[in-house]
């Protein structure tokens, strides 16, 4: 649907996913976005950094695994989590476009007093691309 969203908006469409199976399970989705080129934002959750290196339930190189089909995996923190979401958003819309990773470690805590609105993301008004027309053939 996120995808889709995307291609019928011009505006990328966003999902969200456990870690580990959870991110498995979305790759067919994801492979979708980049080969239809559109545009969208894919969140995961993932073990908090000082737990990777001995965490051995639902382990998995999210970056890794989703490397071929995304354009870019991007792991979040609070501090910077604006930069990187409009970073994310104008990555995914720039051609060819297709789906961004953000992998959100579990605890990520915003700081106290974050009320800052986000960055820009990028143009406001995007139009979708025009759709090839399918000709029946004669």
């Amino acid at each position: 649907m996120a995808a889709v969203t995307g291609e019928l908006t011009g505006r990328p469409g966003a999902a969200l996913s456990t870690l580990g199976p959870g991110v498995t399970a979305s790759a067919t989705g994801l492979a979708y976005a980049r080969l239809d080129r559109a545009p969208m934002i894919y969140l995961s959750d993932r073990h908090p950094e000082a737990t990777l290196g001995f965490t051995t339930h639902q382990a998995l190189d999210h970056a890794a695994h989703l490397g071929p089909v995304v354009k870019a995996s991007l792991t979040l923190a609070a501090e910077s989590a604006s930069h990187w979401v409009a970073h994310a958003a104008r990555l995914a819309l720039a051609e060819p476009r297709g789906p961004v990773h953000l992998d959100l470690p579990r605890g990520c805590r915003r700081p106290a007093g974050a009320r800052a609105p986000a960055e820009s993301g990028g143009p406001g008004g995007v139009v979708p691309r025009p759709r090839c027309s399918i000709r029946p053939p004669p």
